[in-house]
């Protein structure tokens, strides 16, 4: 009921060693959360007090998806405490450094603790999107599905602006007056005893379109660097 009402506060009084300050575990968070994929239905099986452990099942829909969770309590003093109230993951990775949201807020750079509900995984630029960008917490686990087996990818715009960017650059290096210009990835050799005379270098591009079929590509652990190769006939 609490995560429902979006008061994190109280949900995280609810167990039995409350989790580390997360910008994901606010009031704020939770209730914006709650609008766009509410918590209903709630249904929660009474428990006999018998001993200082135990289980409670419930049930509830998130979204209007239906959930059967199993929940771990121990007795602390007179009152029942989740054993984990958020589920806790290491953050992926495959994100590195990169600035990930999650449903808009900025995700810690170290473990990701969420409550139950829907999340949308973001990027902050059209040119990086998460193959998958939706993912659920079902119940406090320790894994979260869906989460570390998505990953950011160029979308289109991405594309064509690492292409358009690198027949700029091409552009820029064909009138350079050098040999083997400086990370142009091009380079003349002359006979032996031959000496290059200013201004003598011409160089034309023979492939059509360059680069306008290559496939850029994201690092494996940081989404900020993405590589691009391609054949340029000169």
């Amino acid at each position: 009921q609490a995560l429902a009402a979006g008061n994190a506060d109280k949900a995280k009084q609810y167990a039995m060693n409350p989790p580390a300050e997360s910008p994901l575990l606010t009031n704020e968070f939770l209730a914006a959360s709650m609008a766009t994929n509410p918590i209903t239905e709630i249904q929660v099986d009474e428990q006999k007090d018998f001993f200082t452990t135990s289980y409670t099942s419930a049930s509830y829909k998130i979204g209007g998806t239906l959930i059967q969770g199993n929940y771990q309590t121990t007795k602390v003093g007179k009152l029942w405490k989740l054993n984990s109230a958020v589920a806790t993951t290491d953050r992926p990775s495959s994100w590195g450094t990169f600035g990930v949201t999650i449903n808009g807020t900025t995700a810690p750079t170290s473990k990701l603790s969420l409550f139950p509900g829907v999340y949308q995984l973001g990027t902050g630029t059209s040119l990086l999107e998460f193959e998958q960008p939706t993912f659920t917490v079902n119940e406090p686990v320790d894994y979260i599905a869906g989460i570390s087996s998505t990953k950011p990818a160029v979308t289109d715009a991405g594309k064509k602006a690492m292409i358009t960017k690198s027949q700029e650059w091409l552009t820029q290096c064909l009138p350079i007056q050098d040999l083997n210009p400086k990370d142009c990835g091009m380079n003349l050799q002359l006979s032996k005893d031959n000496t290059l005379a200013p201004g003598t270098i011409t160089r034309t591009v023979t492939s059509p379109a360059p680069f306008s079929t290559s496939t850029p590509r994201v690092a494996y652990d940081d989404p900020k660097k993405i590589t691009m190769s391609s054949y340029v006939t000169i």
